[in-house]
């Protein structure tokens, strides 16, 4: 192996070394999961190791949850390939036995790990279903529940179940003194209660309310202390005398020094700790943290809505506890919106009802009105957007392919209305192009993109331009710069055709519809995988399962150029955006490489001013959370050979090599296994600082963590020592003014040639 390549892979490796994910005292610590089983469909006791062994449906699958007895925390979870009709427990034994849904085979599974049995046979004619509990001997009147001796049909006991009881999806007894009942409730609960001094005791409860999530959204909490010094700052502006200005900063900073005095009771041993930040108090702790969550921004609700149309509020950054629940009059909720700039919340249902609801107090929400759009069915539901500002239009779209803007709260005020809205909407077929009328929501036709009979569009984003790119042009090793195709209105799309088995992967302007990239890969994609799209600042990134030349799942990029010319410029940044001038042709570079796993979904990490390095986040089909920087699917390396000495001196420039691996350092999810299940969404919040970048993944599980694809650049970590650090500057001030003097006189007597 030649020199420069094991340079260039141990830089690799030091570089990935670098950029953790999670660091490992923060394992378990920012990041939290929410579990979730689902509907018990059939709920069996292994009495013998205390464990229940819980059916549910999954993705027409059947997944195996095995739930301690004792205290229901989760053990395990299986996702078997089949759906099971029917389970039996083997009586005296912790072995049970499961029928194929499909076959009607029969299959043993041992409950105290999970894995199946294979010595063990049962016969079709012995299979005796277990999944209903054995009700024979016991008798139920509403809350009243008997247990009937079998052989004098003499009552032995009764107990008194929950008002709010649904179902009973386990029971068993030893018809003496033992009673297990394990209940299903009205608020999707689950309850295990056993029978203790005449009556039923609740041992524990499990909620599965988030197991089904249709739509989200997120809030974040606003830092109230930062309006102060807002304040502050308007005072000073407005104050036109210096002296009265500076008159003004001493009197507010007085004041703050004497709520630091009464805040420590006057005792200065506590305000130099208060300062140096050394106090051991929880209390102190634990306001201290929050307000830190506060300005760096990790203080956000998640807000889902559940299969059972309630709203619930999850706090993100205190490990998804539920900050509060309502329930709403709609049903089959379908989409969640958060207005910042109104602070209202939009809820609205498949059937074109919504509610809106006012979250100017994050934790108590206000109901505001209901009402119905003109679209029934609905589909799609997307705030418009204009030039990276947003208002309070909506586009709505019905499954017959009706569509209208509604307004839902009136004229944002950073929106003109005499600007041109330019709407893009997409079908299966088709990409159509609209200019809407600011003052009523018009809609008005302007250009399709029309496709043959036999392509159709399985994958459509837009260029998000919400963050202001940090450079116009990458720099070369030459030091020539090589200018980014910067045209903020594009869209890419996939495009496959079935009849031939190809994909194609075109980029279109937005305002006129003109086709600018047209790239295709006849590599055989498997149209059963996932097919993935992002968009960059000037790049573009799919994903796809082919099947030639061999099974493997490919990962390609294509990097848009105003010129591949150095130094040579194409655009005027006066005019970018007018749709009557149109757009310069980009050129292109594309390179693939070569990704070990399935590529479940896939979306871009976002950060507050977009400085950080770009990190493309992954969810695995193997139940894992993983990212690959962006410096690594680079369109412009080279092979080893080709690579000049100019090339070598490109910032962050490696040799090509075609397959990536999978980094540990960059598994986001590390020990943890999720179950995302097939509508799973992963999204990439922003925080205050720029290193850090909050991700969130919602399907049957929640998930979220933090990730710094850059390092933590901008913050000092928790156990950083700052007032050793402040003692030690001290005391290099205090040794520099006493040494000053000898200094001084020592180059005096070297300039009067005096010897020591």
């Amino acid at each position: 192996m030649a020199p420069l390549t094991i340079f260039f892979l141990l830089f690799f490796y030091l570089k990935n070394s670098i950029v953790t994910a999670v660091f490992a005292d923060e394992a378990y610590t920012v990041d939290w999961q929410i579990q979730n089983i689902g509907t018990y469909n059939c709920v069996l006791e292994n009495s013998l190791d205390d464990i229940l062994v819980i059916l549910s449906e999954l993705d027409s699958k059947t997944l195996l949850a095995y739930v301690n007895e004792t205290d229901g925390s989760l053990i395990s979870r299986n996702l078997l390939d089949y759906k099971v009709s029917d389970a039996m427990m083997i009586p005296n034994s912790a072995n049970f036995v499961l029928q194929n849904d499909k076959t009607g085979k029969l299959e043993t599974y041992e409950s105290l790990h999970g894995y199946p049995v294979q010595n063990f046979t049962i016969d079709l004619t012995d299979f005796k279903p277990s999944c209903k509990p054995n009700l024979e001997n016991i008798k139920r009147s509403n809350e009243l529940i008997q247990v009937i001796d079998p052989e004098s049909k003499l009552t032995l006991f009764h107990a008194i179940l929950p008002a709010t009881v649904k179902d009973i999806v386990l029971l068993s007894t030893n018809y003496v003194s033992s009673l297990k009942v394990f209940s299903l409730l009205d608020n999707s609960s689950y309850v295990f209660q056993s029978y203790n001094n005449g009556e039923l005791v609740n041992e524990w409860t499990r909620n599965e309310l988030w197991n089904e999530i249709n739509a989200h959204t997120v809030v974040e909490i606003a830092d109230k202390s930062m309006e102060n010094v807002l304040d502050e700052m308007i005072i000073e502006n407005n104050t036109s005398n210096p002296i009265l200005a500076y008159f003004t900063r001493l009197t507010m900073n007085w004041k703050r020094f004497l709520q630091l005095m009464e805040r420590n009771g006057y005792n200065p041993g506590r305000v130099l700790t208060d300062i140096l930040s050394l106090n051991n108090n929880e209390e102190f702790d634990s306001k201290f943290i929050e307000n830190q969550n506060l300005k760096f921004g990790f203080s956000k609700y998640l807000i889902v809505a559940t299969e059972a149309n309630e709203l619930i509020a999850l706090d993100i950054v205190h490990n998804g506890k539920k900050v509060w629940s309502l329930k709403t009059k709609l049903t089959n909720i379908k989409f969640l919106d958060f207005v910042p700039t109104t602070d209202k919340l939009v809820v609205v249902a498949e059937d074109g009802s919504f509610e809106k609801y006012d979250l100017s107090n994050r934790n108590n929400p206000k109901f505001l009105t209901s009402g119905r759009v003109a679209v029934n069915d609905v589909i799609s539901f997307k705030r418009v957007t204009d030039k990276g500002l947003e208002n309070d239009y909506y586009l709505v779209k019905s499954k017959d392919g009706k569509k209208a803007t509604i307004n839902l709260g009136g004229q944002d005020k950073n929106i003109n209305n005499s600007d041109t809205i330019y709407v893009t909407d997409h079908d299966k077929h088709g990409v159509t192009g609209y200019v809407m009328n600011s003052e009523n929501g018009e809609l008005i036709h302007t250009w399709s993109f029309e496709l043959l009979p036999n392509q159709e569009i399985i994958n459509f984003v837009e260029k998000d331009i919400s963050t202001k790119p940090v450079s116009i042009a990458n720099v070369l090793g030459n030091r020539d710069v090589s200018y980014k195709y910067l045209y903020p209105n594009l869209a890419a799309l996939i495009i496959t055709n079935k009849d031939t088995g190809e994909i194609y992967i075109n980029v279109i302007d937005t305002l006129t519809g003109q086709l600018l990239v047209n790239e295709k890969q006849e590599d055989k994609p498997d149209f059963n995988l996932p097919i993935n799209l992002i968009f960059g600042e000037h790049w573009i990134i799919y994903s796809y399962f082919s099947s030639e030349p061999v099974p493997e799942t490919k990962i390609a990029v294509i990097e848009l150029y105003e010129s591949l010319i150095p130094n040579q410029r194409l655009s005027n940044p006066e005019s970018a955006g007018n749709a009557l001038l149109g757009a310069n042709l980009p050129e292109i570079v594309s390179k693939s490489f070569l990704f070990p796993e399935i590529i479940k979904t896939m979306t871009l990490s976002k950060t507050k001013f977009g400085i950080s390095v770009d990190a493309i986040i992954m969810e695995l089909e193997s139940g894992q959370i993983t990212f690959i920087p962006k410096f690594v699917l680079n369109a412009r390396r080279k092979e080893e050979k080709d690579m000049t000495d100019s090339d070598k001196k490109e910032f962050m420039a490696s040799p090509y090599v075609a397959a990536i691996p999978i980094n540990d350092h960059f598994v986001i999810t590390h020990f943890r296994n999720l179950l995302m299940g097939e509508g799973s969404k992963i999204i990439s919040l922003p925080t205050n600082l720029e290193s850090t970048s909050i991700i969130c993944d919602i399907g049957n599980d929640i998930f979220c963590t933090r990730i710094s694809p850059s390092g933590q650049f901008d913050v000092m970590r928790p156990n950083f020592e700052k007032g050793k650090l402040l003692v030690t500057m001290i005391v290099m001030l205090l040794l520099c003014y006493f040494i000053r003097p000898f200094v001084i006189t020592k180059k005096l007597k070297a300039m009067w040639l005096v010897k020591e």
